[in-house]
């Protein structure tokens, strides 16, 4: 008998449902509340993720397709930057085991530079390495863009914080 006869064979992760599309969705969908309301205050943070989480899980819930939902309790959030003009919110998301399962993402601070930025797991389709890609969202209309930025190194715990810094504030 195969070992994995009988699993759910899901099509996509929690965590891409969750990164992918909720977070930008209920971000862009008021996001004057939310500079103004949210991320100004470390506990609204904490509520938005969880109510993040919690949307993700309803649509989990009702789609086979998806796999579960991880705890809320298991990501955690850094401030990064030296004033609050330059500093930005690392949301650090657990179970990224899947090529676009996001790592990281992070939030400008500053309403005037609104935008979200993901850092996905994936891998190098010719060796199979695993690798880092660094991405941005963009409101575009009622829709939103995701562009990519290529590869990222992760060996230093900062890299990605660091990078987000210096794109979305200068050097």
């Amino acid at each position: 008998m195969d070992q994995n006869e009988g699993m759910n064979e899901y099509k996509t992760t929690f965590n891409y449902l969750l990164t992918h599309k909720v977070i930008p969705y209920l971000l862009f969908s008021n996001i004057e509340f939310f500079y103004e309301n949210i991320i100004t205050n470390p506990q609204n943070m904490q509520i938005f993720m969880q109510n993040c989480m919690s949307s993700a899980d309803d649509i989990a819930k009702k789609n086979p397709d998806i796999e579960p939902a991880f705890s809320a309790d298991e990501f955690i959030m850094k401030i990064f930057g030296d004033t609050i003009e330059k500093s930005i919110i690392v949301v650090i998301i657990p179970k990224f085991e899947k090529d676009c399962d996001s790592a990281f993402i992070a939030f400008p601070c500053m309403r005037e530079q609104a935008r979200y930025i993901t850092c996905e797991l994936s891998s190098n389709p010719f060796t199979g390495e695993s690798l880092f890609i660094m991405g941005e969202w963009e409101q575009e209309g009622e829709n939103r863009k995701h562009l990519n930025y290529g590869k990222i190194d992760m060996r230093n715990g900062n890299d990605f914080a660091d990078r987000v810094i210096e794109m979305v504030y200068g050097s």
